[in-house]
């Protein structure tokens, strides 16, 4: 299984930088970075940064055009008891960032681990559909 390292955690240049190729359910900065892969081919969103402005325009897909191996809310869902995400209590508190690292390879595992136990107890997987 491919694991992507999270080197915007760890960015500390002068340039922005927008990027995707990991979906999430929304934009996100971090270190003068943002990921603008809202998962439009899943059904998420078409997202795009307008620069100078920073302001982020996004419009939801039309359709599902491809089914996602999994949901792509990672780390990014997990929630600090104040209800903030995991980045956001990350930026916050000072967490380490190693930790947001460890909770998406655990999120993946957990994953990979169930679908492999309805796998080896001949279980339909069933799609996963955005908001439902």
């Amino acid at each position: 299984m491919s694991v992507r390292y999270n080197w915007a955690a760890d960015y500390r240049g002068s340039a922005t930088i927008v990027y995707g190729h990991t979906p999430i359910p929304q934009p996100e900065w971090l270190n003068r970075t943002i990921n603008i892969d809202t998962g439009c081919v899943f059904g998420g969103k078409l997202t795009a940064l307008r620069y100078p402005e920073k302001e982020i325009v996004s419009v939801p897909a039309r359709e599902i055009y491809y089914a996602p191996a999994k949901p792509f809310q990672a780390a990014t869902s997990v929630t600090s008891p104040d209800g903030a995400n995991a980045l956001t209590a990350q930026q916050e508190t000072g967490i380490n960032s190693l930790v947001l690292a460890y909770l998406n390879r655990l999120s993946d595992f957990l994953f990979i681990a169930a679908r492999w136990a309805n796998k080896d107890a001949g279980r339909d997987e069933p799609l996963w559909r955005p908001g439902g």
